[in-house]
């Protein structure tokens, strides 16, 4: 797994017609994206679920904030 959860592994998806892929390249984002993007969703679900968010995804967006501070 990643920081980010489970991500598809090397020729597990069909890349016929895309010549030479750059497996890495193709699923990389920088940390800065990551962290955004969980302060983004955060945001989000604090604005139009409140209290009402369960407390199991909260704490899976929690664990995976810190996952991505520490890439």
């Amino acid at each position: 797994p990643s920081p980010i959860g489970l991500v598809p592994q090397e020729g597990t998806i069909s890349g016929d017609g895309l010549g030479k892929v750059d497996w890495n390249q193709m699923f990389a984002l920088p940390k800065a994206y990551w962290t955004e993007d969980i302060a983004e969703t955060k945001r989000f679900l604090k604005e139009q679920v409140g209290s009402d968010l369960p407390e199991a995804i909260r704490r899976q967006l929690d664990e995976q904030e810190a996952r991505i501070s520490a890439m």
